[in-house]
């Protein structure tokens, strides 16, 4: 029984080699794919940002129009 331990032990131990090489291969996919979702969100979101930053530079072209009525109350007395 021993003898058989001992001349399994390599295979067993290539074999485990084997299956850990695999699930580091399958981790380093999976971490890639992560990455490349948090960039593309990260891009979107700066998009967004930006998209969301020309609707704030359009409205105050708007902001004009309260200062002249201030200006218009500060007259009054």
């Amino acid at each position: 029984m021993a003898e058989i331990r001992a001349l399994s032990g390599p295979i067993v131990q290539r074999h485990f080699e084997k299956v850990e090489a695999e699930r580091q291969a399958v981790q380093a996919r999976v971490d890639a794919e992560r990455a490349k979702k948090a960039a593309d969100a990260e891009a979107r979101k700066a998009a967004e940002a930006d998209k969301s930053q020309e609707v704030k530079d359009e409205e105050m072209t708007d902001a004009d129009a309260p200062h002249k009525a201030e200006v218009e109350e500060a007259g009054d007395p």
